[in-house]
């Protein structure tokens, strides 16, 4: 992504672009170098984050008498102290109030993009993503997110589709585009209608496949069986967190019938040993570990989409929650690219 595009992309935040957090050095004043090109590209996605969300953490990290972040430093710290922050701003197509699929459409694209459109310009052609250019440079490529695979967000980077509300056609974009490590939710959109038939063949495979650990429940209006069809693509299936950590290679995760669970409900389940659903900082670490095996490298997009929908409920404990685990994730991540020159 060129210069002059980068500058009309954006959510509303002031976190997005972690290529440069940890590992890129400043040359002296006299010498001014190009820097080599990153290997490795991973990007996180806080949505409907911006300066508030992020002042609200900082200021539970720093004067909660009782914070669990012990030391008062946050990851947003880190990458204030080691790396560049600044704020993007971005609008949908002739609309003031922008949503997630016109935001990641144009962070994946760098082209201004309509309301409620992903994967295309304004004018509702495909365009194409960064995602979709690592592929092509014989990376690989994922996305992880706590809300659902269909989602807005990620179907920006991995779809092309006329409004973000047309899931099935978006589950069936991601994996015709072959990512190799999704993880998220929304098993409803990759299940054939007649899996509602508690009766039916299909539904008693998917039982078993899933171990029971996802409600089996289709919103399809097709027959279309997309698991079978990611199995012949030679995907390891994983729908529960056992399941994800044994898998390898192509790797496709659906660990909820809809969203996975908000992040009051995974702070207070996170030490349960029958916990089911992995937390965003395991399916995280699961994605890199996989796809940093590929020699030229990978683009990983991670997204934190439950503050998006606090911000929604105007639910500060829930929001705080919903930012605390994201600055999980985000030191994971910082503390994996630590000291690499690749990422």
């Amino acid at each position: 992504m060129n210069v002059r595009k980068a500058t009309a992309v954006g959510l509303v935040t002031t976190y997005l672009m972690l290529t440069a957090c940890t590992t890129m050095q400043s040359a002296p004043q006299a010498v001014q170098s190009t820097p080599e090109k990153a290997k490795n590209v991973i990007m996180i996605i806080g949505d409907g984050m911006g300066p508030q969300q992020v002042g609200l953490l900082l200021a539970y990290a720093k004067q909660a008498p009782n914070s669990v972040i012990t030391d008062g430093t946050t990851a947003f710290d880190r990458i204030a102290a080691n790396g560049r922050m600044g704020i993007s701003m971005t609008h949908a197509n002739n609309n003031l109030v922008v949503d997630s699929a016109a935001s990641a459409t144009q962070l994946a694209t760098g082209q201004l993009a309509g309301a409620e459109m992903v994967g295309t310009n304004k004018d509702g052609n495909s365009a194409e993503s960064i995602l979709e250019k690592a592929k092509k440079l014989g990376k690989s490529t994922g996305l992880v997110s706590d809300t659902r695979i269909t989602h807005a967000t990620p179907a920006g980077f991995a779809a092309h589709q006329s409004h973000r509300s047309l899931e099935n056609e978006i589950a069936v974009d991601l994996l015709n585009n072959n990512v190799d490590v999704m993880l998220s939710g929304g098993l409803r959109y990759w299940i054939p209608e007649s899996a509602n038939d508690e009766q039916s063949a299909v539904r008693q495979e998917l039982e078993v496949l899933s171990e029971g650990s996802v409600v089996i429940k289709s919103k399809r209006k097709d027959n279309r069986n997309l698991i079978a069809e990611a199995q012949q693509k030679n995907y390891d299936l994983a729908f529960n967190r056992s399941q994800m950590e044994k898998a390898d290679g192509k790797i496709l995760g659906l660990f909820a019938y809809s969203a996975l669970p908000n992040g009051i409900t995974e702070h207070q389940t996170k030490n349960d040993p029958a916990r089911t659903i992995p937390t965003l900082k395991e399916m995280s670490e699961k994605a890199i570990n996989s796809l940093s095996k590929n020699d030229k490298g990978f683009f990983l997009m991670i997204e934190a989409g439950q503050i998006d929908w606090a911000g929604h409920y105007n639910d500060t404990g829930t929001m705080l929650h919903e930012m605390l685990r994201l600055n999980e994730t985000l030191n994971h991540v910082l503390d994996w690219a630590e000291g690499r020159d690749d990422t």
